[in-house]
Protein backbone atom coordinates (compact mmCIF):
# COMPACT_ATOMS: atom_id res chain seq x y z
CA UNK A 1 0.00 0.00 0.00
CA UNK A 2 2.42 2.11 1.01
CA UNK A 3 4.45 1.01 -2.36
CA UNK A 4 1.07 2.50 -3.86
CA UNK A 5 1.18 5.83 -2.59
CA UNK A 6 4.80 6.36 -3.24
CA UNK A 7 4.33 6.03 -6.85
CA UNK A 8 0.67 7.88 -7.19
CA UNK A 9 2.43 10.90 -5.11
CA UNK A 10 5.65 10.66 -7.41
CA UNK A 11 3.15 10.74 -10.57
CA UNK A 12 1.09 13.56 -9.66
CA UNK A 13 4.52 15.31 -8.68
CA UNK A 14 6.36 14.44 -12.50
CA UNK A 15 3.21 15.85 -13.94
CA UNK A 16 3.81 19.37 -14.11
CA UNK A 17 7.06 18.91 -15.58
CA UNK A 18 6.18 16.73 -18.16
CA UNK A 19 3.67 19.12 -19.38
CA UNK A 20 6.22 21.58 -19.34
CA UNK A 21 8.64 19.66 -21.51
CA UNK A 22 5.20 19.72 -23.92
CA UNK A 23 4.68 23.09 -24.16
CA UNK A 24 8.81 24.00 -24.58
CA UNK A 25 8.01 22.01 -27.87
CA UNK A 26 4.69 23.57 -28.99
CA UNK A 27 5.17 27.19 -31.46
CA UNK A 28 2.43 29.02 -32.31
CA UNK A 29 2.72 28.58 -35.76
CA UNK A 30 4.50 32.11 -37.14
CA UNK A 31 6.86 32.33 -40.05
CA UNK A 32 9.77 33.12 -37.04
CA UNK A 33 8.90 30.37 -34.75
CA UNK A 34 8.77 27.97 -37.66
CA UNK A 35 12.04 28.38 -39.10
CA UNK A 36 13.59 28.80 -35.77
CA UNK A 37 12.14 25.11 -34.77
CA UNK A 38 12.88 24.06 -38.62
CA UNK A 39 17.03 24.86 -37.44
CA UNK A 40 16.89 24.01 -33.92
CA UNK A 41 15.40 20.39 -34.77
CA UNK A 42 15.92 19.68 -38.20
CA UNK A 43 17.94 15.92 -38.97
CA UNK A 44 19.86 17.82 -41.57
CA UNK A 45 21.43 20.82 -39.45
CA UNK A 46 21.85 18.01 -36.84
CA UNK A 47 23.92 15.70 -38.71
CA UNK A 48 26.03 19.03 -39.55
CA UNK A 49 26.41 19.67 -35.79
CA UNK A 50 27.84 16.30 -36.03
CA UNK A 51 30.29 16.90 -38.92
CA UNK A 52 31.49 19.63 -37.09
CA UNK A 53 31.99 18.22 -33.98
CA UNK A 54 33.75 14.72 -35.72
CA UNK A 55 36.03 17.51 -37.62
CA UNK A 56 37.38 19.22 -34.74
CA UNK A 57 38.26 16.00 -32.63
CA UNK A 58 39.96 14.93 -35.72
CA UNK A 59 42.27 18.15 -35.63
CA UNK A 60 42.43 17.63 -32.05
CA UNK A 61 43.69 14.21 -32.10
CA UNK A 62 46.14 15.02 -34.62
CA UNK A 63 47.62 17.73 -32.78
CA UNK A 64 47.88 15.38 -30.53
CA UNK A 65 51.19 13.86 -32.08
CA UNK A 66 52.80 17.31 -31.28
CA UNK A 67 52.78 16.41 -27.29
CA UNK A 68 55.07 13.95 -25.58
CA UNK A 69 54.34 10.44 -26.42
CA UNK A 70 54.55 8.15 -23.20
CA UNK A 71 54.31 4.43 -23.68
CA UNK A 72 55.39 1.27 -20.35
CA UNK A 73 55.87 -2.17 -21.72
CA UNK A 74 56.28 -5.15 -19.64
CA UNK A 75 57.71 -8.68 -20.98
CA UNK A 76 58.79 -12.49 -19.35
CA UNK A 77 60.39 -14.86 -21.23
CA UNK A 78 60.84 -19.14 -19.65
CA UNK A 79 64.09 -20.40 -21.61
CA UNK A 80 62.87 -24.09 -20.99
CA UNK A 81 65.38 -24.88 -24.30
CA UNK A 82 68.71 -23.22 -24.16
CA UNK A 83 71.45 -23.56 -26.38
CA UNK A 84 74.91 -24.20 -25.45
CA UNK A 85 76.53 -21.60 -26.56
CA UNK A 86 74.44 -19.22 -24.38
CA UNK A 87 76.51 -19.33 -21.68
CA UNK A 88 74.40 -17.38 -18.81
CA UNK A 89 71.18 -17.54 -20.43
CA UNK A 90 68.96 -18.26 -17.31
CA UNK A 91 65.64 -20.03 -16.93
CA UNK A 92 63.91 -16.93 -16.03
CA UNK A 93 64.34 -13.57 -17.73
CA UNK A 94 61.74 -10.35 -17.52
CA UNK A 95 61.70 -6.94 -18.39
CA UNK A 96 60.00 -3.21 -17.70
CA UNK A 97 60.43 -0.76 -20.57
CA UNK A 98 59.30 3.37 -20.19
CA UNK A 99 59.54 5.08 -23.42
CA UNK A 100 59.26 8.45 -23.66
CA UNK A 101 59.11 10.64 -27.18
CA UNK A 102 58.79 14.38 -28.28
CA UNK A 103 58.33 15.19 -32.10
CA UNK A 104 60.47 18.17 -32.81
CA UNK A 105 60.03 18.33 -36.45
CA UNK A 106 57.22 16.60 -38.53
CA UNK A 107 55.82 17.80 -41.96
CA UNK A 108 52.51 15.75 -41.15
CA UNK A 109 51.66 17.74 -36.91
CA UNK A 110 52.83 21.22 -39.30
CA UNK A 111 50.37 21.09 -41.85
CA UNK A 112 47.84 19.95 -39.18
CA UNK A 113 48.46 23.41 -37.68
CA UNK A 114 48.23 24.85 -40.80
CA UNK A 115 45.31 24.23 -41.91
CA UNK A 116 43.26 23.50 -38.49
CA UNK A 117 41.32 27.31 -38.42
CA UNK A 118 40.56 26.68 -42.64
CA UNK A 119 39.64 23.42 -42.15
CA UNK A 120 36.84 24.09 -38.88
CA UNK A 121 36.02 27.15 -40.96
CA UNK A 122 35.23 24.81 -43.74
CA UNK A 123 33.22 22.88 -41.71
CA UNK A 124 31.12 25.69 -40.25
CA UNK A 125 30.87 27.17 -43.72
CA UNK A 126 29.35 23.38 -44.50
CA UNK A 127 26.70 23.67 -42.10
CA UNK A 128 25.89 27.31 -42.80
CA UNK A 129 25.01 26.33 -46.86
CA UNK A 130 22.86 23.70 -45.19
CA UNK A 131 20.94 26.34 -42.91
CA UNK A 132 20.15 28.47 -45.68
CA UNK A 133 19.14 25.68 -47.92
CA UNK A 134 17.00 25.05 -44.87
CA UNK A 135 15.81 28.69 -44.18
CA UNK A 136 14.87 29.08 -47.90
CA UNK A 137 13.02 25.46 -47.90
CA UNK A 138 11.01 25.82 -44.68
CA UNK A 139 9.83 30.18 -45.97
CA UNK A 140 8.78 28.28 -49.20
CA UNK A 141 6.64 25.27 -47.47
CA UNK A 142 5.35 27.92 -44.91
CA UNK A 143 4.07 29.94 -47.78
CA UNK A 144 2.58 27.74 -49.92
CA UNK A 145 0.39 25.75 -46.49
CA UNK A 146 -0.64 29.35 -45.38
CA UNK A 147 -1.36 30.32 -48.72
CA UNK A 148 -3.79 27.18 -49.39
CA UNK A 149 -4.92 28.11 -45.92
CA UNK A 150 -6.22 31.04 -46.79
CA UNK A 151 -7.78 29.08 -50.14
CA UNK A 152 -9.66 27.46 -47.75
CA UNK A 153 -11.30 30.42 -45.81
CA UNK A 154 -12.26 31.84 -49.15
CA UNK A 155 -13.51 28.64 -50.34
CA UNK A 156 -16.33 28.85 -47.05
CA UNK A 157 -17.00 32.33 -47.86
CA UNK A 158 -18.04 31.44 -51.46
CA UNK A 159 -20.14 28.59 -49.98
CA UNK A 160 -21.82 30.99 -47.45
CA UNK A 161 -22.45 33.73 -50.57
CA UNK A 162 -23.51 31.31 -53.11
CA UNK A 163 -25.79 29.16 -50.35
CA UNK A 164 -27.41 32.69 -50.06
CA UNK A 165 -28.12 33.42 -53.95
CA UNK A 166 -29.74 29.42 -53.92
CA UNK A 167 -31.72 30.41 -51.30
CA UNK A 168 -32.65 33.27 -53.57
CA UNK A 169 -32.95 31.44 -56.37
CA UNK A 170 -35.03 28.84 -54.98
CA UNK A 171 -37.37 31.18 -53.37
CA UNK A 172 -38.26 33.37 -57.13
CA UNK A 173 -38.50 29.67 -58.56
CA UNK A 174 -41.58 28.56 -56.03
CA UNK A 175 -42.60 32.19 -56.49
CA UNK A 176 -43.25 31.44 -60.30
CA UNK A 177 -40.84 34.76 -60.49
CA UNK A 178 -37.99 32.44 -62.15
CA UNK A 179 -37.78 29.34 -63.84
CA UNK A 180 -35.84 26.24 -62.68
CA UNK A 181 -32.71 27.24 -64.44
CA UNK A 182 -31.50 29.59 -62.12
CA UNK A 183 -32.06 27.23 -59.01
CA UNK A 184 -30.01 24.58 -61.22
CA UNK A 185 -27.34 27.00 -61.61
CA UNK A 186 -26.88 27.70 -58.25
CA UNK A 187 -26.86 24.74 -56.97
CA UNK A 188 -24.34 23.67 -59.47
CA UNK A 189 -22.11 26.58 -58.42
CA UNK A 190 -22.15 25.69 -54.79
CA UNK A 191 -21.33 22.13 -55.45
CA UNK A 192 -18.22 23.49 -57.48
CA UNK A 193 -17.52 25.57 -54.35
CA UNK A 194 -17.87 22.86 -52.15
CA UNK A 195 -15.69 20.74 -54.34
CA UNK A 196 -12.66 23.45 -54.11
CA UNK A 197 -13.09 23.58 -50.26
CA UNK A 198 -12.42 20.23 -50.33
CA UNK A 199 -9.52 19.93 -52.65
CA UNK A 200 -8.12 22.86 -50.65
CA UNK A 201 -8.17 20.85 -47.16
CA UNK A 202 -6.58 17.75 -48.72
CA UNK A 203 -4.06 19.83 -50.50
CA UNK A 204 -3.15 21.29 -46.97
CA UNK A 205 -2.89 18.04 -45.20
CA UNK A 206 -0.42 17.07 -47.22
CA UNK A 207 1.57 20.90 -47.42
CA UNK A 208 1.45 20.71 -44.09
CA UNK A 209 2.82 17.22 -43.24
CA UNK A 210 6.25 18.26 -45.91
CA UNK A 211 6.34 21.42 -43.67
CA UNK A 212 6.71 18.81 -41.05
CA UNK A 213 9.31 16.64 -42.60
CA UNK A 214 11.27 20.10 -43.38
CA UNK A 215 10.91 21.22 -39.87
CA UNK A 216 11.64 17.77 -38.13
CA UNK A 217 8.47 18.42 -36.64
CA UNK A 218 6.53 15.44 -34.79
CA UNK A 219 3.89 14.28 -37.69
CA UNK A 220 1.27 13.38 -34.88
CA UNK A 221 1.32 16.66 -33.42
CA UNK A 222 -0.78 19.79 -34.95
CA UNK A 223 0.59 22.55 -36.49
CA UNK A 224 -1.63 25.65 -37.04
CA UNK A 225 -0.02 28.38 -38.93
CA UNK A 226 -0.60 32.09 -38.00
CA UNK A 227 0.31 35.48 -40.35
CA UNK A 228 -1.04 38.28 -41.10
CA UNK A 229 -2.34 38.45 -44.77
CA UNK A 230 -2.14 42.81 -44.81
CA UNK A 231 1.55 41.72 -43.26
CA UNK A 232 2.38 39.60 -45.69
CA UNK A 233 1.53 41.15 -48.64
CA UNK A 234 3.43 44.60 -47.67
CA UNK A 235 6.32 42.08 -46.76
CA UNK A 236 6.14 40.67 -50.46
CA UNK A 237 6.03 44.07 -52.05
CA UNK A 238 8.96 45.28 -49.85
CA UNK A 239 12.03 46.04 -52.40
CA UNK A 240 14.88 44.47 -52.26
CA UNK A 241 18.74 45.44 -52.35
CA UNK A 242 19.03 44.55 -56.01
CA UNK A 243 23.37 44.58 -55.89
CA UNK A 244 25.09 41.59 -55.95
CA UNK A 245 28.15 40.74 -53.74
CA UNK A 246 30.08 37.80 -54.10
CA UNK A 247 31.95 37.56 -50.78
CA UNK A 248 28.56 37.48 -49.10
CA UNK A 249 27.33 34.33 -50.88
CA UNK A 250 28.09 31.24 -49.09
CA UNK A 251 28.82 28.96 -52.12
CA UNK A 252 31.52 31.40 -52.85
CA UNK A 253 32.74 31.70 -49.51
CA UNK A 254 32.88 27.76 -49.23
CA UNK A 255 34.67 27.46 -51.89
CA UNK A 256 37.71 30.46 -51.89
CA UNK A 257 38.61 28.60 -48.30
CA UNK A 258 38.86 25.22 -50.53
CA UNK A 259 41.57 26.76 -52.75
CA UNK A 260 43.20 27.94 -49.44
CA UNK A 261 43.25 23.94 -48.18
CA UNK A 262 44.91 22.61 -51.59
CA UNK A 263 47.82 25.76 -51.61
CA UNK A 264 48.54 24.83 -48.53
CA UNK A 265 48.52 20.95 -49.53
CA UNK A 266 50.89 21.97 -52.67
CA UNK A 267 53.46 23.54 -50.03
CA UNK A 268 52.93 20.46 -47.69
CA UNK A 269 53.98 17.95 -50.73
CA UNK A 270 57.03 20.62 -51.63
CA UNK A 271 58.40 20.28 -47.73
CA UNK A 272 57.95 16.43 -48.51
CA UNK A 273 62.29 16.39 -48.46
CA UNK A 274 62.12 17.39 -44.54
CA UNK A 275 63.00 14.94 -42.26
CA UNK A 276 60.69 13.93 -39.50
CA UNK A 277 62.98 14.13 -36.10
CA UNK A 278 62.41 13.15 -32.60
CA UNK A 279 63.79 13.27 -29.37
CA UNK A 280 63.12 9.69 -26.97
CA UNK A 281 64.33 8.77 -23.73
CA UNK A 282 63.92 4.96 -21.92
CA UNK A 283 64.56 3.70 -18.57
CA UNK A 284 64.78 -0.12 -19.05
CA UNK A 285 64.51 -2.79 -15.96
CA UNK A 286 65.53 -6.39 -16.04
CA UNK A 287 65.16 -9.01 -14.18
CA UNK A 288 66.98 -12.93 -14.78
CA UNK A 289 67.38 -15.68 -12.81
CA UNK A 290 67.02 -19.56 -12.53
CA UNK A 291 64.39 -19.23 -9.82
CA UNK A 292 61.06 -17.80 -10.51
CA UNK A 293 60.70 -16.83 -6.88
CA UNK A 294 64.08 -14.89 -6.69
CA UNK A 295 63.26 -13.38 -10.23
CA UNK A 296 62.03 -9.59 -9.36
CA UNK A 297 64.62 -9.18 -6.42
CA UNK A 298 67.15 -7.91 -8.27
CA UNK A 299 66.71 -5.41 -10.92
CA UNK A 300 69.28 -4.53 -13.26
CA UNK A 301 68.72 -0.96 -14.49
CA UNK A 302 69.57 1.18 -17.70
CA UNK A 303 68.54 4.45 -19.04
CA UNK A 304 69.39 6.51 -22.25
CA UNK A 305 68.77 9.42 -24.40
CA UNK A 306 68.26 10.17 -27.74
CA UNK A 307 67.52 11.24 -31.24
CA UNK A 308 65.92 9.63 -34.27
CA UNK A 309 66.05 11.06 -37.55
CA UNK A 310 63.96 9.84 -40.29
CA UNK A 311 64.77 11.22 -44.12
CA UNK A 312 63.26 9.95 -47.33
CA UNK A 313 65.73 10.68 -49.62
CA UNK A 314 64.67 8.84 -52.98
CA UNK A 315 60.68 8.33 -53.22
CA UNK A 316 60.72 7.50 -57.04
CA UNK A 317 59.25 10.60 -58.07
CA UNK A 318 56.43 10.28 -55.77
CA UNK A 319 56.97 14.16 -54.39
CA UNK A 320 56.61 15.47 -57.97
CA UNK A 321 54.00 13.40 -58.69
CA UNK A 322 51.74 14.75 -55.66
CA UNK A 323 52.56 18.50 -56.05
CA UNK A 324 51.54 18.03 -59.91
CA UNK A 325 47.96 16.37 -58.45
CA UNK A 326 47.78 19.13 -56.31
CA UNK A 327 48.69 21.90 -58.38
CA UNK A 328 45.93 20.36 -60.90
CA UNK A 329 43.19 20.28 -58.45
CA UNK A 330 43.67 23.81 -57.67
CA UNK A 331 43.37 24.59 -61.49
CA UNK A 332 39.85 22.16 -61.49
CA UNK A 333 38.56 24.47 -58.66
CA UNK A 334 39.96 27.84 -60.33
CA UNK A 335 37.74 26.78 -63.25
CA UNK A 336 34.99 25.62 -60.72
CA UNK A 337 35.21 28.80 -59.36
CA UNK A 338 34.50 30.63 -62.75
CA UNK A 339 31.50 28.48 -63.14
CA UNK A 340 30.29 29.28 -59.82
CA UNK A 341 30.92 33.31 -60.73
CA UNK A 342 28.81 32.83 -63.67
CA UNK A 343 25.81 30.25 -62.75
CA UNK A 344 25.69 33.01 -59.46
CA UNK A 345 25.05 35.83 -62.34
CA UNK A 346 22.94 33.58 -64.62
CA UNK A 347 20.62 32.78 -61.06
CA UNK A 348 20.93 36.49 -60.14
CA UNK A 349 19.65 37.76 -63.36
CA UNK A 350 16.67 35.02 -63.49
CA UNK A 351 15.59 35.77 -60.02
CA UNK A 352 15.04 39.32 -60.67
CA UNK A 353 13.30 38.71 -63.80
CA UNK A 354 10.82 36.00 -61.88
CA UNK A 355 10.74 38.52 -58.66
CA UNK A 356 9.94 41.35 -61.26
CA UNK A 357 7.87 39.76 -63.77
CA UNK A 358 5.86 38.43 -60.36
CA UNK A 359 5.48 41.78 -58.79
CA UNK A 360 3.58 42.78 -61.46
CA UNK A 361 1.61 40.43 -62.20
CA UNK A 362 0.47 40.37 -58.80
CA UNK A 363 -0.40 44.34 -58.69
CA UNK A 364 -2.30 43.86 -61.95
CA UNK A 365 -3.98 40.44 -60.03
CA UNK A 366 -5.04 42.57 -56.90
CA UNK A 367 -6.92 44.98 -59.14
CA UNK A 368 -8.73 42.77 -60.80
CA UNK A 369 -9.80 41.27 -57.30
CA UNK A 370 -11.26 45.00 -56.42
CA UNK A 371 -13.01 45.06 -59.92
CA UNK A 372 -14.23 41.75 -59.61
CA UNK A 373 -15.88 42.17 -56.34
CA UNK A 374 -17.27 45.49 -57.19
CA UNK A 375 -18.72 44.20 -60.44
CA UNK A 376 -20.07 41.24 -58.28
CA UNK A 377 -21.89 43.29 -55.44
CA UNK A 378 -23.51 45.56 -58.36
CA UNK A 379 -25.24 42.24 -60.57
CA UNK A 380 -26.00 40.64 -57.12
CA UNK A 381 -27.99 44.06 -56.27
CA UNK A 382 -29.05 44.04 -59.36
CA UNK A 383 -30.23 40.55 -59.47
CA UNK A 384 -32.31 40.74 -56.14
CA UNK A 385 -33.78 43.98 -57.56
CA UNK A 386 -34.90 41.54 -60.63
CA UNK A 387 -33.04 43.57 -63.23
CA UNK A 388 -30.65 40.95 -64.09
CA UNK A 389 -30.31 37.44 -64.92
CA UNK A 390 -28.65 34.62 -62.32
CA UNK A 391 -26.70 33.73 -65.60
CA UNK A 392 -24.57 37.13 -65.41
CA UNK A 393 -24.95 36.58 -61.43
CA UNK A 394 -23.39 33.04 -61.90
CA UNK A 395 -20.99 34.67 -64.76
CA UNK A 396 -19.70 37.56 -61.70
CA UNK A 397 -19.32 34.60 -59.22
CA UNK A 398 -16.62 32.75 -61.13
CA UNK A 399 -15.05 36.11 -62.15
CA UNK A 400 -14.99 36.80 -58.47
CA UNK A 401 -13.51 32.85 -57.01
CA UNK A 402 -10.38 32.98 -60.19
CA UNK A 403 -9.66 36.67 -59.49
CA UNK A 404 -9.45 36.02 -55.68
CA UNK A 405 -7.73 32.56 -56.63
CA UNK A 406 -5.40 34.12 -58.74
CA UNK A 407 -4.15 36.45 -56.47
CA UNK A 408 -3.62 33.60 -54.04
CA UNK A 409 -1.40 32.16 -56.91
CA UNK A 410 0.68 35.87 -57.76
CA UNK A 411 0.67 36.28 -53.99
CA UNK A 412 2.55 32.93 -53.68
CA UNK A 413 4.95 33.38 -56.74
CA UNK A 414 5.93 36.64 -55.62
CA UNK A 415 6.82 35.28 -51.73
CA UNK A 416 8.54 32.08 -53.23
CA UNK A 417 10.50 34.58 -55.99
CA UNK A 418 11.66 36.70 -53.35
CA UNK A 419 12.81 33.82 -51.07
CA UNK A 420 14.73 33.08 -54.34
CA UNK A 421 16.15 36.54 -55.16
CA UNK A 422 17.28 36.70 -50.88
CA UNK A 423 19.08 33.11 -51.25
CA UNK A 424 20.73 34.67 -54.38
CA UNK A 425 21.63 37.45 -52.87
CA UNK A 426 23.19 36.17 -49.72
CA UNK A 427 20.28 38.05 -47.54
CA UNK A 428 19.20 34.67 -45.37
CA UNK A 429 20.50 35.15 -42.09
CA UNK A 430 21.73 32.55 -39.93
CA UNK A 431 22.60 31.89 -36.97
CA UNK A 432 26.55 31.81 -37.68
Amino acid sequence: MKKYLFSSTLLLLSLPLLSQVDSQDKISGTLPEVVNYAVDHSPLLKQSDIDQQLTDLRIKNQLTNNLPQLSLGYNYQYNFVRPDLANGQLDHMSGIQLNASQNILNRDIWFTKKTADDNRKLSAQAKELNEINLIAATKKAFYDALITQQQITLSQQDIERISKSLEIATYQYKGGIVDKTDNRRAGINLNNAKAQKYSSEELYKAKITYLKQIMGYPNEDDLSLQYDFKKLEEEALAILSDTLYLDKIADYQYLKVQQKLKEAEVDYNKKSWLPNIAANAGYNMSFLDNDFAQLYQKPYNGAFVGVGLSWSILQGGKRKNDVQITQLQIERLQEEERNLVNSLQSQYEQAVNRYNAAMYNFEAIRDNVKLSEEVYDVINLQYKAGVKTYLEVFSAETDLRNARTNYLNALYSILSTKVDLEKTLGLIKTNH
